[in-house]
């Protein structure tokens, strides 16, 4: 944040900033639907969704499980991993592991609308994996909200994933507010490192992964994004350290290594 800036200042360019992200790179992060509904037994956190957009009337359902701490006094913090837990919890947390890859394939550029998000909002919506990652994390918080049965402090929620997912979690802690924690793992290139930064190390000779490669390789980000990615990262009007700057001023661990 700006020196002489205020919350409100922020609020307003966090949301321009976002904007810019969703234009260009990440497509538009689809609000909860209208037909939504949640329920709780034992430890499972049972979501149930139908998009006006679909094709199907059929809701969408997923379930997670909550592993709740050994010690402590509810409601619990919460830290949501992506396909599960890489790193160490304290034993005062619960967890929930969240089925993001069922929700985005991300195999190869074959994978693109593939997945519980696509079959909502069809398989030539624009959004990428990264993208359907976090709608699903921001349809966990709204369950989490709605069923205070499950005894978890909605105020203490973190996120993380390692690797692509690490991407996805650092895209999640910028576009949902209500995460307090982001920690993104080892998300290399289209994570907590710079577009321009990968090819200028290209550039000087260094093995790296650049936009263009990623988007040879995967459906990780939006369709729009090839515009940028096959011709210059210099035209984008964002990078990302604004991605984790819109993480401010709420709690950013980057995990990484060299």
């Amino acid at each position: 944040m700006a020196r002489g800036w205020k919350l409100p200042d922020w609020t307003c360019r966090r949301f321009e900033i976002a904007s810019l992200f969703a234009t260009d790179e990440l497509d538009s992060k689809p609000p909860r639907p209208p037909l939504f509904s949640a329920s709780f037994s034992s430890s499972s956190l049972t979501l149930s969704i139908t998009s006006a957009l679909s094709n199907t009337s059929t809701p969408m359902t997923f379930h997670t499980t909550i592993t709740y701490p050994s010690s402590g006094t509810p409601p619990f913090p919460v830290l949501i991993a992506f396909d599960g837990l890489s790193l160490p919890v304290p034993s005062t947390i619960a967890t929930i592991t969240l089925p993001v890859s069922s929700l985005a394939q991300q195999n190869s550029l074959s994978s693109r609308g593939i997945g519980d998000f696509y079959t909502l909002y069809g398989s030539s919506a624009s959004a990428g994996a990264l993208t359907a990652f976090t709608w699903g994390v921001s349809r966990v918080i709204d369950a989490l909200e709605l069923t205070p049965s499950v005894q978890i402090d909605t105020t203490q929620i973190g996120v993380t994933g390692c690797s692509r997912k690490g991407k996805g979690t650092l895209v999640t802690g910028a576009l949902d507010s209500r995460v307090a924690l982001t920690i993104p793992q080892e998300s290399g290139f289209g994570g907590t490192d710079c577009w321009r930064l990968s090819d200028a190390l290209f550039a000087g000779g260094l093995v790296t992964q650049t936009a263009l490669e990623i988007v040879q390789e995967n459906v990780w980000f939006a369709r729009s994004f090839a515009e940028f990615a096959n011709t210059t990262v210099d035209r984008l009007p964002v990078d990302h350290h604004m991605l984790m700057g819109l993480v401010a001023p709420r709690g950013l661990l980057v995990i990484d290594n060299h």
